[in-house]
């Protein structure tokens, strides 16, 4: 549990942040399934947009824009993501890795993990099945903070606790190793945040994606 210092700290923090930033219109890829399960995978320790410019985007999101712009019959169809294959995706994606498995092998076994539950398309999954949670979290290299990443970006609200937003929080509030929060705590921390009047109207997953990708422009 923050201190109300502590609160107080992070709010100037993210003040600025969330003032400089564009609010977007919409946020993910709203009824586009295999896109969502792609930057879900591939935004694991990635750079998004390290340019911060959505016109001419750089790192991930540069590479997600290439990938939708040469294979948009997959889209919103997993079936047809598990026939495009590993190869071509990390042809397109790049070769990164998640617990040491390739990003683009997981999507690929969570893709035909769906599949298996006939979950082909957005509208076939429900967020908060445990068997469709199941699904991605089964895959070695992926986990539950990027299954909320995966929903949040197919519109389920919710807040990507992941390394960048516990590092930014953390690294605010100059909290040494042992004292660093837990995932579960960024969580609350950042819902917590959300709820201050400053930030209350923006939608909870666009507010900690601009934070995230705030975060994802520095260096380590």
């Amino acid at each position: 549990m923050l201190t109300n210092e502590q609160f107080e700290i992070l709010r100037k923090e993210v003040a600025p942040i969330i003032e400089a930033s564009t609010i977007p219109a919409s946020y993910g890829w709203p009824n586009q399934i295999s896109m969502a399960l792609v930057d879900a995978v591939f935004s694991i320790r990635a750079r998004y947009n390290p340019s911060g410019d959505n016109e001419n985007p750089t790192g991930l999101l540069k590479r997600l824009r290439q990938l939708k712009a040469s294979h948009p019959e997959i889209a919103d169809d997993l079936s047809k993501l598990v026939e495009l294959g590993a190869p071509k995706l990390i042809e397109i994606m790049g070769d990164s890795k998640s617990g040491q498995q390739s990003k683009a092998g997981c999507v690929i076994h969570a893709a035909q993990n769906y599949l298996n539950l006939e979950v082909r398309a957005a509208a076939d999954l429900d967020a908060k099945s445990s068997a469709h949670k199941k699904a991605y979290i089964s895959v070695k290299g992926l986990g539950p903070v990027t299954y909320e990443y995966f929903a949040m970006l197919l519109g389920t609200p919710g807040v990507k606790a992941d390394t960048l937003i516990s590092r930014f929080v953390n690294r605010t509030l100059d909290l040494p190793k042992p004292d660093e929060l837990s995932s579960a705590n960024i969580r609350e921390t950042i819902v917590a945040l959300h709820q201050h009047e400053s930030f209350r109207d923006i939608n909870l997953s666009v507010f900690d994606n601009i934070i995230w990708r705030h975060e994802s422009r520095r260096n380590k």
